[in-house]
């Protein structure tokens, strides 16, 4: 299974700190043209050290921006002043797309792609820092994400954004040792994935407006499993766009906070989740497969901030859930489980699926194992404690950390 189809398996803007209009417009015609044929020549005739301008204005582009070598820094003068716009572009290009090590690419928008805005394919040590990726119009692909990464070893996220993808702003697949901090995503069909990603931070960031806020999941058949990952000191809050047109809306519904699939030790702390009206924090298995754990193990949930949610579920069997629980009046408990687990998971040295440390949030099992019918509310069945996680750090030296 590619890592490009590990979110078709599970799910498939305009405020972040430089979301404005763009002054300084490119002229149009031969300048435009000149704009983008040197940004093509720049980029095929990179080495090792070079810096690649992005200029002040607003630059109309009609095919894909390719960086092949490593050891290169894109570098515009800011996300509200150095703007590559795609929205001309044929159909299924996108915006920059990434595959050496050592890179960095900062400060600038990239807008109306009909693809993924920037991808980011393999390589190590590579840094986004300032990047806003937006659609005014919904051009794009079914399913396009706004920053793609893939593959990626030491992969470091900040202050970046995504608006408006029709798949997920920010998805990161089959990496190791990420840290996203300090991002802002609103109006996408999920806000930030990790699918598939071992050892990664998630914090200080933003999610709004999104069908999902945030989902960390495994596919069975990709490698490495999704584990080692902590979210903490996040605001995740009012995910309830309807994520039309995603292929597993089924899978995961719109109005979820934070959505786990299929992954183990994930550390939730520190963060304002609310107002998500499907579930704020949902946990459940993945789809089966031979050779496959499809069971999420050694999930740490505490010290969370949760208000709201769980009033209005937009999918069932959530809905009659609610229905069934105290008639209807009261919304879902903050953390939702689907209470399925592999055998001998209770057995006694095994890691616990669930702990839950956060004052009075409750948890129910939706009993999804056996169709949802003995759904059960409580706190003190899942009263445990796990070891935190530590830190993701960059490797030493690592371009992106520095």
């Amino acid at each position: 299974m590619s890592p490009r189809s590990v979110y078709g398996t599970v799910l498939a803007a305009v405020l972040l700190v430089a979301c404005g209009r763009h002054g300084g417009q490119s002229s149009a015609g031969n300048a435009a043209d000149s704009v983008e044929q040197q940004l093509q020549e720049q980029l095929q005739r990179a080495a090792p050290g070079s810096v690649i301008a992005i200029p002040l204005g607003t630059h109309p582009l009609r095919q894909t921006l390719t960086l092949r070598a490593s050891g290169v820094t894109v570098r515009g003068t800011g996300t509200e002043s150095s703007t590559l716009s795609f929205a001309d572009a044929a159909a299924g290009s996108a915006g920059l797309v990434v595959t050496g090590n050592d890179v960095r690419i900062e400060n600038l928008s990239i807008e109306d792609t009909r693809s993924d805005g920037l991808v980011i394919s393999g390589g190590r040590d590579v840094s986004v820092r300032g990047v806003r990726v937006a659609w005014n119009h919904p051009a794009a692909a079914a399913g396009a994400d706004g920053i793609r990464a893939e593959g990626v070893h030491n992969l470091l996220l900040e202050d970046s954004a995504a608006y408006s993808a029709a798949g997920t702003g920010i998805a990161v697949s089959q990496a190791r040792n990420v840290i996203v901090r300090r991002c802002h995503v609103e109006q996408n069909s999920a806000g930030i994935g990790l699918a598939n990603t071992a050892a990664a931070d998630v914090s200080a960031s933003i999610a709004t407006g999104n069908g999902v806020g945030l989902l960390v999941t495994s596919a069975a058949g990709v490698a490495p499993p999704g584990y080692a990952v902590r979210i903490f000191g996040n605001r995740i809050y009012k995910n309830n766009l309807t994520a039309a047109g995603s292929a597993a809306a089924a899978a995961v519904p719109s109005g979820v906070g934070i959505a786990l699939r299929a992954v183990s030790q994930v550390e939730i702390f520190d963060n304002d989740i609310a107002y998500n009206e499907t579930a704020n924090l949902l946990v459940a298995a993945g789809a089966a497969a031979p050779g496959f754990d499809a069971y999420p193990t050694a999930i740490f949930v505490h010290d969370n901030r949760f208000a709201g949610g769980g009033n209005a579920p937009a999918a069932e069997p959530f809905k009659a859930l609610r229905a069934a629980l105290a008639g209807g009046k009261q919304p879902l408990p903050d953390i939702v489980w689907d209470g399925q687990g592999a055998a001998g998971a209770a057995s006694p040295g095994a890691a616990p699926q669930l702990c839950v440390r956060n004052g009075a949030a409750q948890v129910l099992n939706t009993d999804a194992a056996h169709d949802y019918h003995q759904p059960l509310v409580s706190a003190l069945r899942f009263r445990c404690q796990l070891p935190q996680l530590p830190a993701v750090t960059l490797a030493p030296g690592a371009r992106p950390g520095s």
